[in-house]
C-alpha cells in the first residue's frame, strides 16, 4: 500500500502534484533551459500547474503555456536548511551535529515538514518501488517552466507518483500562497498514531539525518574540526567526551574539597570524617546536581 498522500489512480493527463522521475529525455529538456536544474542532489520533479489547466482537449493541448516544476531534494537537505536558519551546525563529511539542547526544535522542525506546514517545502515520503528512493521534499521556491507545446509528453512519460485530490489541494495553496487553510489530515492521523508515537518516529527519523552530542561536546568540536577538517569524527568524539568527562570529574571533586573545608571551619573533622563526609555529598543526588550546574 502506497502512502496515504498518493493516488494509485492512472490519469490520462499530467495533475498538479505529480513526480517526474529524472529521464533522459526530461533532464535534457531541462538543462538545456536551465542548467542549473540538472544538478545530482535534485533527484525528482514535482509539477506545481493547476489539473485543470493540464487536460488536454484535442489536439490544442492543454489550456497552460507553461508546465511549472519544482524541484525535489532529500528530506534531510530540507531539514539541515531549516535548522541552519536558527541553530550552529557542524558539517563533516556530509555528517551533520546539533548540540544536545537543540534537539526537541529539530523534532519540531521534521515534524511541521512531515505534516507539510512548511509554507515552503512539500513532504514526499519515499516509495522505492515506484522509483522515489529516500523521503524527499519539494522545494517550492526552487522551480522552473518549461513549454506545454514542446514538452507535455516528456513530462508525462516521467511521471511515477501522484497525489491524492486533497494533497493537490493542500500543494495548491501553499503554491498560491492563500490566506485559507486546507484542511488535510496530520501525518499521525492518517496512519493512526499517538502523539507519543509520532515523537518517537520522529525522534527516529532525525537519527538518520543529525548527530546529537553533548553540548560541552559540540563546542569543542567545532574547535578541533576548524583546526583539523579530515579528522574522523567518531574518534574525536569519544576523545572528547572523555576529556570532558574527566575535567567534569576534577571539576566535582575541586568544588567537594571547597565544600568540607568550609564545613571544617565550623565543625573539626579528622581526615577520614573528610573523606566520609566527601563519599556521602558525593552519593547525594541534590548536591550532585548542585555541583555539575
Amino acid at each position: 500500500m502506497v502512502h496515504f498522500t498518493y493516488s494509485t489512480e492512472k490519469h490520462s493527463d499530467l495533475c498538479q502534484g505529480d513526480v517526474l522521475k529524472k529521464t533522459k529525455e526530461l533532464t535534457e529538456v531541462i538543462s538545456s533551459i536551465h542548467p542549473y536544474f540538472g544538478r545530482e542532489d535534485y533527484s525528482h520533479f514535482i509539477v506545481l500547474t493547476q489539473s485543470c489547466d493540464l487536460v488536454r482537449r484535442n489536439k490544442s493541448g492543454c489550456s497552460a503555456r507553461y508546465i511549472t516544476l519544482a524541484a525535489v531534494r532529500s528530506l534531510k537537505t530540507a531539514l539541515i536548511r531549516k535548522l541552519s536558519e536558527s541553530t550552529k551546525l557542524i558539517e563533516s563529511k556530509d555528517v551533520y551535529l546539533i548540540p544536545q539542547t537543540q534537539n526537541e526544535k529539530a523534532i519540531s522542525l521534521l515534524k511541521v515538514l512531515l505534516n507539510n506546514n512548511d509554507k515552503t517545502h512539500f513532504f514526499l515520503k519515499s516509495e522505492a518501488s515506484l522509483g522515489l528512493i529516500e523521503d524527499s521534499c519539494a522545494f517550492l521556491l526552487v522551480s522552473i517552466a518549461i513549454k506545454s507545446e514542446l514538452h507535455y509528453q516528456v513530462c508525462f512519460d516521467a511521471r511515477i507518483l501522484g497525489l491524492t485530490p486533497v494533497f493537490q489541494s493542500k500543494l495548491g495553496w501553499l503554491v498560491g500562497n492563500l490566506y485559507s487553510r486546507v484542511g488535510t489530515e496530520d501525518y499521525p492521523q492518517a496512519l493512526n498514531l499517538t502523539h507519543a508515537d509520532f515523537d518517537e518516529e520522529a525522534r527516529n527519523l532525525l537519527k538518520d539525518h543529525l548527530l546529537t552530542v553533548d553540548s560541552q561536546i559540540f563546542n569543542e568540536l567545532r574547535k578541533e574540526l576548524a583546526l583539523a577538517p579530515d579528522s574522523d569524527l567518531e574518534e574525536l568524539i569519544t576523545k572528547l567526551d572523555l576529556s570532558i568527562k574527566e575535567k567534569n570529574n576534577e571539576d566535582r571533586k575541586s568544588r567537594l574539597t571547597s565544600i568540607i573545608k568550609d564545613v571544617s571551619k565550623v565543625v573539626k573533622l579528622d581526615k577520614e570524617q573528610q573523606e566520609s563526609l566527601r563519599n556521602i555529598l558525593a552519593a547525594n543526588s541534590i548536591v550532585k546536581r548542585s555541583l555539575d550546574s
